[in-house]
């Protein structure tokens, strides 16, 4: 029977490793977006549809890197405990 300790381990590394694979998915649309993104959306004056494209844009890839900071951080504090 697998104890407590090595199960919890094991849901978060599972939940950490999740979260690093959409954090690299998301980088990697980033990098092949980047071009297209500069053309049409960067170069043109700013509106609102421009400030709501830059926060539906970035926002989710803030809370994404603050979630990873997170859970990295709850791992090795659980290896001090």
């Amino acid at each position: 029977m697998v104890s407590l300790p090595f199960a919890a381990f094991q849901v978060v590394r599972c939940h950490l490793s999740t979260i690093v694979a959409a954090l690299v998915i998301t980088i990697y649309d980033h990098l092949i977006t980047l071009d297209t993104e500069v053309e049409y959306v960067w170069s043109k004056r700013w509106s609102k549809s421009k400030g709501l494209f830059i926060i539906a844009r970035y926002l989710g890839d803030i809370l994404l890197i603050s979630v990873c900071i997170v859970f990295s951080n709850f791992g090795a504090a659980s290896s001090v405990l």
